[in-house]
Formats: structure tokens, sequence, C-alpha cells
């Protein structure tokens, strides 16, 4: 399950580092598409309606690597066989 947990932090590293490679080479362009995160992202959308295509694959990524990350966290508080 080591190998899972590390996948997942390394996924989500790879990234994050796009990211942030992609504010590097331009600030100012993708806090247009952005947004923030996953749920202050969908507070934003109930209060303003806004929605734009990038947020479906934001949400995705936000929302997947938050339960495979607590996947990760229930199964290493379980005793070992």
């Amino acid at each position: 399950m080591n190998a899972f947990r590390i996948a997942v932090l390394a996924l989500a590293g790879l990234g994050f580092l796009g990211f942030g490679l992609w504010f590097l080479v331009d600030p100012i362009g993708p806090l247009a598409a952005i947004g923030i995160i996953a749920a202050g992202r969908l507070i934003g959308v109930a209060i303003d309606g806004v929605w734009v295509p990038f947020f479906t694959y934001a949400l995705v990524w936000e929302v997947g690597f938050a339960v495979l990350a607590g996947a990760g966290l229930l199964a290493g508080k379980r005793p070992s066989r």
C-alpha cells in the first residue's frame, strides 16, 4: 500500500509542478481560467453561476486526488496482516 500512497503523491506533485511552471511562464493568464481549490470553486460557481470548461478538469483532479489520498490514509490505519 505504500506504493499506492507514493504514486498518488507523485502524480499530484507532478500536476502541481505543471501549474507552478504555467504560472512562472504566464503569471496573469492562468488566474482567469483556474479559479481556486475544489470547495472554493464550487462555492464560487454556486454564487456567481459562472462555469468554464477548465473547472470540470480541475474538479476531477482535485476531488479525485482527495479521494485517493483519503483511501491511502485509511489503508495506512488498518492493521497489517
